[in-house]
This record gives structure tokens, sequence and C-alpha cells, in this order.
């Protein structure tokens, strides 16, 4: 979101099965429903780097299916920034763009990246590291919020949602099944975020979080963390 009122042109790529929470947030809601908006600016799936310019020369982002990371090195582009935020070497190259920005763990200043941004780290987050010695330094566990918690898949299968963004819950109701077993809410609050209806899921990856001390923007709206990593 940053980036774009930035005037940058924005190419996005993701799994074909994107595993967004705050789906109502993220741009790659795109690949689900053809297009999606954010706070006002617009985002257009696109098949091929024929119809990602097309959706570039109208003004929105352009979002396509690339899993492999096929799509780096397509384009000229003038910067690469990956957010995969796995927290593990994801393959990204410093060679892949002029300017390589890693989001999160897993980068190294220097060696397969540019710049990194702090992402895990709530008090941190959005700082920039430029070198090695500093994104060590700031290498930590990762910080809880306090203000949501997550509920994550039992088993390995296909993850369908009962309740979805916006819905009150209460401890012990069923959220989300995987195939047929139920993921039990956690806690009592509003569903922030969760996985969207048909996602191929493994045991213990987080698929939803509720937040515990809403109020109605809280999910409606890009978070102060995710708008801080995106000025970094």
């Amino acid at each position: 979101l940053r980036l774009y009122h930035a005037n940058c042109r924005i190419v996005m790529s993701d799994l074909e099965h994107p595993r967004a929470l705050r789906r109502n947030v993220c741009f790659c809601e795109a690949l689900q429903k053809g297009k999606t908006e954010v706070e006002g600016v617009g985002a257009e799936s696109a098949k091929d780097l024929e119809e990602a310019v097309r959706v570039l020369r109208d003004g929105k982002i352009a979002v396509m299916k690339d899993p492999d990371g096929d799509l780096r090195g397509t384009l000229p582009f003038d910067a690469c920034v990956d957010a995969i935020l796995s927290g593990e070497e994801a393959g990204t190259s410093i060679m892949d763009a002029p300017i390589v920005i890693g989001v999160g763990d897993g980068f190294v200043p220097g060696e397969n990246c540019h710049a990194s941004v702090v992402a895990f780290r709530r008090s941190l987050a959005g700082r920039v590291c430029y070198t090695a010695a500093e994104a060590e330094a700031i290498h930590m566990p990762n910080e809880g919020s306090g203000s949501s918690v997550f509920f994550e898949v039992p088993r390995e299968g296909l993850f369908y949602p009962v309740s979805e963004i916006g819905d009150p819950v209460k401890k012990g109701e069923t959220v989300a099944v995987v195939d047929n077993d139920p993921i039990i809410c956690p806690s009592d609050g509003i569903i922030g975020g969760i996985l969207a209806e048909g996602a191929p899921v493994t045991r213990g990856r987080r698929c939803g979080e509720v937040l515990l001390h809403a109020d109605p923007c809280d999910y409606r709206q890009v978070s102060e963390k995710a708008l801080a990593i995106g000025g970094g």
C-alpha cells in the first residue's frame, strides 16, 4: 500500500492458494476474486505478463500466481521485495534485481539481499537493516501483540472456514474444519483473519486469528504494524 502511494508500479506474486489470514486487506484476494480493493487501491489478477502490463497501465496493482518464483527476471524490475515471511531461506538472490529487499527473518544484507526489514518484533517493525551485523543484532523471537490469538491446523488436509472475518465468536466454538476435523476457537472475540475456503494446509500452520479487544476498524483496515513494515 505504501509502495503504491510512493508511485511505484507493482507486480505482486503469490501461491496458487495464498496463506494470508486478513484477506479483506490483502491484495492476494485478487487471485480468488479476479479483482479486489484495499483502502481505495485497486488490484487485478493477471494470467501473464501482457495482462500484468495492462493492469499497471490502468493504475492498479497486478497480482499473479507464481508459486515457484519464476516471475523474477522476466521483467526489468527496479526492485524485488521478498515478503513471504516464511522465516527461512526462500531462494531469493541479491542478483534478482538492482535492489533486493527481504522482509522478516532469513535475510542477510550483503548476501541474499541489499537490505532487510524487521517484521516479527512489533516494537521494531519497519526498521531497516543494511548490514549483516544489524540484522543479527535484531534477530529475536517473535513478539505477540497481546491483542489477538491464533488458531492452528490440527492435521493435513483441505481447510474450510465456518466463521468469516468480522464474525463474533466464543471460546469452544467450531470456527473451521480440516476435512471433517473441527478447529476450536481458543478465545472469545472477533475473527480478524482466516484462510480461504479450500486451501491445502499442513499440521501446525496458523489458519486464523481472533481479535480479543477489537473495534470494527481493526479488521477492515491495514494494521499499524503492516503499514510500518511497508514504510520500511
